[in-house]
């Protein structure tokens, strides 16, 4: 097993700073294929402002039915072990912190270990990093945790999961998608029929019949826009009351506890509602709906010219699996990102600081400027990666529209299509390539409100 990728649909990020603990032993129950229990610890324990145990750690990991052992281990024993185990490590001097490792890999002749660090995401790191971080060895040793992996579904199938509305609605978006793009593409073609030549040709009569219909099909194009709109609206809102009611009703067993901080915590609750919306519109109004549109013009692609349809099948397969395999990653970033500016905030607006002496100002105030200069660098490198994906995802367009059109030119040398069916061909690709970067783009978004929607799915 050496590809992380295998690792992300088990990961958790952690909610603020002192609950990794929580969040390391929610993957290995993740791995484990008790996911609902996982959700459970994660929305029913309370951290507390100094973080949990290793001991504490085992009585809960007991509680869950993984019976564990804290130990003391050395570096060549972790290395050959084939099954997850969490690691108590320190981050900086004072800091404490709970990793998951899943064994090692040979690269280069040296040992690599598979991390799940619930701060930062699934990650590689040498030997030498682990024994700097890794002072004393400690870790909880799952005793009868099985070697394989369970099967875990992808998160994207929890947002269907809540039942905030009918799942027939779904059926609606791309229907209505592909409706509106025949009615736009009927004005085109009768624009093209019906005014082929000059207009004295026509009488005045057949001009106004062909402005009627026009305005006709566009008036009902409209409408079914706004029908979509309209349904898209209900569907955020029948989710939102869902969600917020359920809450109300559950304050007996608060999420907003996790955080030790009440109010901030129920910031954060209110906060991931609305990733789950966000997610949710974003998987009916662009994955489903675009998706749907896109299958539907590559399909008469394949039909009208199978060469130029299976190009576009190439070109839409390697970037949706590309992008779906990052998605985890990325929602993981931004996860990153937005606790680390919640911990800037909060060090902004912390009214208890004149409430203590000078020293401990001048410590609160250094701590915050730290986080804020750690937030600086996460949002830097997360806009590099961003910009990067999207260049390679546009280049990879722009190489698709170029090869569709060079064979397309060389069919239309040897007579195989005319110069219209050339047009067609690379138009149609154009469009193509233009709805599929809005596709992937939405993975991140979908993906970080799907793992949401997961962990608030009993509420």
């Amino acid at each position: 097993m050496t590809s992380l990728n295998q690792y992300l649909k088990y990961f958790v990020h952690q909610y603020s700073l002192y609950d990794c603990g929580i969040a390391a032993l929610a993957i290995v129950l993740n791995y484990a294929g008790k996911p609902e229990i996982a959700d459970q610890l994660l929305t029913g324990n309370t951290a507390g402002a100094d973080g949990v145990s290793l001991l504490k750690l085992r009585q809960l990991s007991d509680a869950s039915g993984l019976k564990s052992r804290c130990v003391q281990m050395d570096i060549s024993f972790l290395s050959n072990l084939d099954k997850p185990c969490i690691l108590l490590v320190r981050k900086d001097a004072h800091l404490s912190h709970f990793i998951v490792c899943f064994g090692s890999v040979k690269r280069s002749k040296k040992n690599w270990f598979k991390i799940a660090d619930p701060a930062t995401g699934i990650i590689l790191i040498s030997q030498d990093e682990l024994s700097q971080i890794w002072h004393d060895n400690a870790a909880l040793y799952f005793e009868d945790l099985d070697k394989t992996p369970s099967k875990l579904r992808h998160p994207w199938f929890n947002l269907l999961k809540i039942n905030g509305f009918k799942s027939v609605l779904l059926l609606i978006f791309p229907f209505m998608n592909i409706c509106s793009t025949l009615l736009g593409l009927s004005v085109s073609w009768i624009l093209q029929q019906g005014l082929n030549g000059s207009f004295t040709a026509h009488s005045s009569l057949f001009l106004s019949e062909i402005l009627t219909m026009l305005f006709l099909i566009i008036l009902f194009r409209n409408a079914v826009i706004y029908i979509r709109q309209y349904i898209l609206i209900y569907v955020n809102s029948s989710v939102s009351k869902k969600l917020h009611i359920n809450y109300l009703n559950n304050r007996k067993r608060p999420v907003s506890e996790i955080a030790g901080d009440s109010v901030t915590g129920i910031r954060k609750t209110l906060s991931d509602f609305q990733k789950i919306q966000q997610a949710l519109s974003a998987f009916i109004s662009v994955v489903v709906s675009d998706g749907v549109l896109v299958s539907f013009i590559i399909a008469g692609l394949l039909y009208y010219d199978s060469i130029t349809g299976i190009i576009n099948v190439i070109y839409l397969a390697v970037l949706i699996f590309t992008a779906f395999m990052k998605a985890p990653h990325a929602a993981a970033k931004n996860a990153v990102l937005s606790e680390l500016s919640g911990s800037c905030e909060k060090g902004f607006i912390d009214e208890n600081i004149q409430q203590v002496n000078e020293n401990e100002q001048d410590k609160t105030i250094s701590d915050s400027i730290l986080k804020y200069r750690e937030f600086h660098t996460c949002s830097k490198k997360t806009a590099v990666e961003m910009s990067k994906a999207s260049f390679w995802y546009d280049a990879a367009g722009s190489l698709n529209i170029i090869i569709v059109f060079v064979y397309s030119l060389w069919e239309l040398s040897d007579n195989h299509i005319s110069y219209t069916g050339l047009m067609a061909a690379v138009i149609i690709t154009l469009f193509v390539t233009s709805l599929v970067p809005r596709i992937i783009n939405s993975f991140t978004l979908i993906t970080e409100g799907a793992l949401l929607a997961r962990r608030y799915r009993d509420l």
